[in-house]
């Protein structure tokens, strides 16, 4: 995503975000996004996001990242200012 927020994703897989909501996951899972706020998860787990996603500021999320199970979020997501994750595995890809 260029403008709102920038999401770069290291670790267990490589998430790139550009547009309105465009997501592509590679490793652990494959990550499609379109539209105000779809996501469909393959691979680890199944995600489904519906409702409005709007994101703010710089997100980096580095190390491993495992879903498991069914997880849905309805309504509205916002993520104002910064988020770090520390980073927890030294496999990076993307």
């Amino acid at each position: 995503m260029r403008g709102a927020g920038a999401v770069t994703m290291r670790g267990a897989g490589a998430v790139t975000m550009r547009g309105a909501g465009a997501v592509t996951m590679r490793g652990a899972g494959a990550v499609t996004m379109r539209g105000a706020g779809a996501v469909t998860m393959r691979g680890a787990g199944a995600v489904t996001m519906r409702g409005a996603v709007t994101m703010r500021g710089a997100v980096t999320m580095r190390g491993a990242v495992t879903m498991r199970g069914a997880v849905t979020m309805r309504g509205a997501v916002t993520m104002r200012g910064s988020a770090a994750w520390p980073d927890r595995s030294r496999r990076t890809r993307g």
